[in-house]
C-alpha cells in the first residue's frame, strides 16, 4: 500500500510459521542489509580507522584533560588572589607599611618590606617575592586607611571555599 507513506503488509498462509516466514524474508530478501561504517579520523597526524567506541573514549578523554587544565588554571589564579590578599592583610594590620616612611632608596624600601614579612611567614601562602612587594607598594594609601578588616575577610574565606571546591573538582575531573 502507497500513499504519503509506504506499508508492506504481509499475509501469512495456512500452515506456515510466522517466525519462519520472516527469518525466510530476511535471509532471502533486502529486507535486511548490513552498513558497515568506516570513520576515519586524522590522530597523532596521521589517518587511522576507528571504531564509535574508539572515537567516544579518544574524545572523552581529551575532554578530561581540557577540563582539568582548565581547573588547574583556575586553581593557580586563586591562590594567587588568596596570597595576594593574604599580604595587602599582613601589610596593613601589621602596619609594615610603616617601616618604609624612613627608607631613602628603593633598595632599601624593598628590604625593609621583606624585613617585616620574616616574622610573619608562617601565615603566608608561600615566600614573599619581589612581584610581591612591588604589588604592595602600589596598594593606595586611601585603601590602606578605609581598611575593612572583615569584608576583607569575607573575600578571603569566600576564595579559599572556592579554591577548595576547585581543588576537590580536580581530584575527580571525570565526576565533574
Amino acid at each position: 500500500f502507497t500513499s504519503e507513506k509506504v506499508e508492506i503488509a504481509v499475509d501469512v498462509p495456512k500452515g506456515v510459521d510466522p517466525k519462519a516466514l520472516v527469518d525466510a524474508l530476511y535471509a532471502f530478501t533486502q529486507c535486511e542489509q548490513s552498513i558497515t561504517s568506516r570513520i576515519v579520523v586524522i590522530r597523532d597526524h596521521r589517518p587511522v580507522e576507528m571504531t564509535v567506541s574508539e572515537v567516544l573514549q579518544a574524545n572523552t578523554e581529551q575532554l578530561v584533560d581540557l577540563l582539568r587544565r582548565e581547573l588547574e588554571i583556575k586553581r593557580d589564579k586563586l591562590d594567587l588572589e588568596l596570597h595576594q590578599k593574604t599580604l595587602v592583610q599582613l601589610f596593613v594590620e601589621n602596619r609594615i607599611y610603616k617601616r618604609i616612611e624612613t627608607a631613602k632608596t628603593a633598595e632599601s624600601v624593598n628590604r625593609e618590606v621583606h624585613e617585616g614579612f620574616k616574622p610573619l611567614r608562617n601565615q603566608m601562602r608561600r615566600d614573599l617575592t619581589d612581584e610581591d612587594v612591588e604589588m604592595l607598594l602600589r596598594v593606595p594609601i586611601r585603601r590602606i586607611s578605609l581598611f575593612d578588616i572583615h569584608k576583607h575577610r569575607d573575600e578571603m574565606e569566600k576564595l579559599q571555599s572556592e579554591l577548595n571546591q576547585t581543588l576537590k573538582h580536580l581530584k575527580n575531573v571525570t565526576g565533574y
